[in-house]
């Protein structure tokens, strides 16, 4: 529970911790809710941070994310975005010495036990609206989820069609 925004900690069998988004930071004195909760959970390291779009309830608690755990890296599906937020953000990742990666349609990544594939990235032409937001479906053994941060109707209907006749 990160209050009003979208974060997800992926906690793998293999040992592999992602976080897809950082939910919003509320400003003030007191860590952001995501980070709060990563260190509540025991969280001290992970292994990537995948942002589905750059809107600040998805990536505001990410810039002290980086500041105060390890990442290895930030996986970006690169909406274009001029946001203040996003670019506190990439700041963080460069002085935190993170490696940094396109999020891109198609790639799996093998968590140990799970898999996280990439449907999409986003609308093409799309800048910074929810239609921009990448799609992802983890699976570990029999069960599978879709991580799909804001698309609207339209763009659900159209890639659950597009994965159906895959």
């Amino acid at each position: 529970d990160v209050g009003e925004g979208d974060a997800i900690l992926l906690s793998c069998p293999g040992g592999s911790t992602i976080l897809v988004d950082g939910a919003p930071d509320d400003g003030g004195p007191v860590a952001p809710p995501v980070v709060a909760r990563l260190l509540l959970l025991g969280v001290d390291s992970l292994d990537a941070v995948i942002i589905t779009h750059p809107h600040d309830d998805h990536i505001g608690g990410l810039v002290e994310v980086f500041r105060r755990i390890p990442v290895d890296c930030l996986y970006d599906p690169g909406t274009e975005s001029v946001s203040p937020v996003y670019e506190a953000l990439l700041e963080a990742v460069e002085a935190s010495s993170s490696g940094y990666a396109p999020l891109e349609e198609g790639m799996t990544m093998d968590l140990g036990g799970a898999v996280l594939e990439v449907l999409d990235v986003g609308a093409a032409g799309v800048a910074e609206g929810n239609e921009s937001s990448a799609v992802m479906r983890i699976t570990c053994g029999r069960f599978s989820a879709l991580l799909a941060g804001d698309i609207e109707e339209r763009s659900d209907c159209e890639k659950a069609g597009a994965e159906a006749s895959a």
